[in-house]
């Protein structure tokens, strides 16, 4: 009774509303706080997405000039915790004198035949000697002006002192071939007589066959587009329009690509292993341009071949290999995937497995290094071998590469748990398992590259000639560039002057009759000392002679003298 009495006291009364409107107050508080709190986790769940894309952005942003280099302490380093991590095992073991080998001289082995000579390139502040040269010597004959004066008379000549400098005369002469006509009277007719132009003159263009070649390889050899020539042309002492030079290349193009054909159908035919890869390559159109592809071919058959295809698929890389049937040196492109079904064996790339670790060097450094090590040991392992002959470089790679591909595998199963999901690593550790079959055939032939960096290399003179050019005008302006970077790409690996070759090919190709493979750069040194008759006379002008190192001879002294 006394409780109901005090509840409806006025004065409790009011204490429970104000105390209820409190409460009330409170709730609506904390309703708005909460409110507030869920948008404040949706835009931290936004900015941290942001975040998190500009991460990947920075990180996957292209650096064109950065070498994937690694320290040797980061190496070390790597190494030590994949030994941590084989502590105990046989394993371990075995991979401590695998990297002993790799970081020791080979001793074993005969010196291979590929090993490439000593440079010959000078040491730092030695000038070269011009004399030793094939370069044209002019005599230059100085006598002091008191000896002049007194003609000679009296004075004994010494040892002179010789200075020599490499100098420049006008690249252009003018051939004048003059053909005389002669006419000769019978009773029954007037016969006249005119002999045919020389074998080595182009009929109907102005240029000899050896300008054409240097505006070949100026474009294709030093990547200079016609309307830089063009305006060097005229510092020359001679203006050439780039029609003019155009029209050169393509006569060029249609005397030098039935070669290229028969070196690609050799190519394919007579090779057992052959490096791939391709490019992108812009070709001009109505609208703007359209993305044609460069394939690029290095087979064991010694040639060196460009085709140019519309589309990066398995159809176009398929007929490229119509007819081949051995080893293939690729990426992991999908176009490949079809190809072991035609009896082609597909070999990875250990550069490019090598790539996908050396990102993950920025977003897990310690798991990424590691793995870096044992690739690295593979490189140096390789590179021991190449110094001895094919039957101990097979030994030497199987005996010590095995082993470090077998603590790869056993590195990448414990990786797997700690790579972050959907990471670099992750990526990485994807890539070698879905390629380490391919990876791993290396180890079956000692002739097998790791890596298909040649090809990466022949391609890289398209990429950086798009940066003068853009794109191609046409798909002719393609087809040359495809054509042209055959032939010179395997001069040099014949070890050949490609200028010297397209001069004295260019001269005898037009009476050429049959089989145009002998005059790929491969068979062409065979090719040139079996010549006789017009062919010979076509690659050997007899005016060269008179203008080519020529030598202005000092007047003779007297006897006196």
């Amino acid at each position: 009774m006394g409780s109901e009495t005090c509840a409806a006291c006025p004065s409790t009364r009011a204490e429970l509303a104000a105390a209820n409107k409190t409460i009330l107050a409170l709730v609506a508080e904390k309703s708005e706080l909460l409110r507030e709190n869920a948008e404040l986790n949706k835009r931290v769940t936004l900015l941290e997405g942001d975040v998190e894309r500009y991460r990947k952005a920075i990180a996957e942003q292209p650096t064109p000039h950065q070498p994937e280099r690694v320290s040797k302490d980061q190496l070390q380093l790597g190494l030590d915790g994949v030994l941590e991590s084989l502590q105990g095992q046989p394993l371990g073991e075995s991979v401590k004198n695998a990297v002993k080998a790799a970081n020791d001289e080979p001793k074993a082995g005969e010196p291979s035949a590929s090993t490439s000579e000593p440079s010959a390139k000078p040491k730092r502040g030695n000038r070269r000697n011009l004399l030793a040269s094939n370069l044209p010597v002019i005599n230059e004959l100085i006598d002091p002006p008191e000896v002049v004066m007194d003609g000679f008379e009296g004075w004994v000549q010494l040892k002179p002192e010789v200075t020599l400098n490499l100098a420049r005369r006008s690249p252009y002469v003018v051939l004048r071939i003059e053909r005389r006509r002669w006419a000769k009277k019978t009773p029954e007719n007037t016969r006249i007589a005119l002999a045919d132009l020389p074998p080595s003159a182009a009929p109907g263009m102005m240029a000899d066959a050896g300008v054409i070649a240097s505006v070949v390889m100026d474009k294709y050899g030093s990547l200079a587009p016609l309307h830089r020539q063009e305006q060097g042309s005229s510092w020359r002492g001679f203006h050439l329009p780039r029609s003019t030079l155009s029209d050169w290349c393509g006569y060029a193009y249609e005397a030098l690509s039935p070669i290229v054909d028969a070196m690609h159908a050799d190519l394919v035919r007579e090779s057992s292993v052959i490096a791939t890869d391709a490019t992108g390559a812009p070709v001009r159109c109505k609208r703007g341009t359209l993305n044609w592809h460069v394939f690029t071919f290095i087979g064991d058959a010694q040639h060196i071949t460009f085709r140019d295809v519309r589309r990066h698929d398995g159809a176009s890389i398929g007929s490229l290999l119509k007819g081949f049937s051995g080893r293939l040196l690729v990426d992991a492109a999908s176009i490949y995937d079809r190809l072991p079904e035609r009896g082609i064996q597909l070999l990875s790339c250990w550069s490019h497995a090598r790539r996908y670790f050396w990102k993950a060097t920025k977003t897990e450094s310690r798991l990424a290094h590691e793995a870096l090590s044992l690739i690295d040991g593979l490189f140096r392992i390789d590179k021991n071998a190449k110094q001895m002959s094919v039957g101990a470089r097979g030994e030497y790679r199987a005996q010590h590469s095995r082993v470090l591909l077998d603590a790869l595998d056993v590195w990448v199963t414990s990786a797997s748990e700690r790579a972050e999901p959907g990471g670099r690593l992750e990526k990485a550790l994807t890539y070698y398992g879905n390629q380490r079959d391919s990876l791993r055939r290396f180890l079956d032939d000692a002739r097998l590259e790791l890596t298909n960096n040649v090809s990466e290399r022949q391609l890289r003179p398209l990429v950086v000639g798009l940066n003068n050019w853009m794109h191609f005008e046409n798909k002719t302006g393609l087809a040359w560039f495809a054509t042209f970077r055959s032939l010179i790409a395997s001069c040099r690996l014949h070890g050949m002057n490609p200028l010297t070759y397209l001069e004295e090919v260019l001269r005898v190709a037009r009476h050429w009759k049959g089989d145009r493979l002998p005059l790929s750069p491969k068979h062409w040194p065979g090719t040139r000392a079996s010549l006789s008759g017009l062919h010979r006379a076509a690659i050997e002008p007899g005016w060269r002679d008179r203008v080519e190192g020529v030598v202005r001879e000092a007047p003779a002294l007297p006897a006196s003298a």
